[in-house]
């Protein structure tokens, strides 16, 4: 809901060549937007068995954060996790959530985002931040308040 906002945003403030919107890359690009800026940053779940992750142990009934931003920019899995690069190669990304709490809609919010980006900036090809963009303040979507462009 909150993606076609950050794409634009992200596109503009990195300065991504027109040519990443193109019809043989513009999935790349949008993987790259959801991992880079996604519409999702928290949720929160229920530890189900007792475990332990990274020297922390969970208990039965612990309800914990879980930090998809973070995820998408965990030096680990990804190279230059803080750089977007829309010719990075897909891989899978948790902008979505995971698993059984995977967004049903995620195929939709892609197609939709990979026909919307191209036709805005093919349309509006001069498009600029005309003042620094305001994230609304919500709890667990990430999502812009306001984004002034000319």
């Amino acid at each position: 809901m909150h993606t076609i906002g950050n794409g634009v945003k992200t596109l503009l403030e990195t300065g991504t060549p027109a040519a990443a919107l193109a019809p043989d890359r513009v999935a790349d690009t949008v993987e790259e937007i959801l991992r880079y800026d996604p519409p999702l940053h928290l949720f929160t779940r229920w530890v189900y068995e007792e475990m332990e992750i990274a020297g922390h142990s969970f208990r039965r009934g612990d309800r914990i954060g879980c930090l998809l931003a973070g995820a998408n920019r965990d030096p680990g899995p990804w190279d230059d996790p803080e750089v977007f690069d829309p010719a990075r190669p897909a891989k899978t990304n948790l902008a979505f959530g995971a698993g059984v709490h995977f967004c049903v809609g995620a195929p939709l919010a892609r197609l939709e985002l990979q026909i919307a980006l191209p036709i805005l900036f093919h349309r509006m090809p001069g498009l600029r931040i005309a003042e620094v963009p305001r994230y609304a303040n919500l709890y667990h979507f990430h999502g812009l308040e306001r984004l002034m462009l000319t």
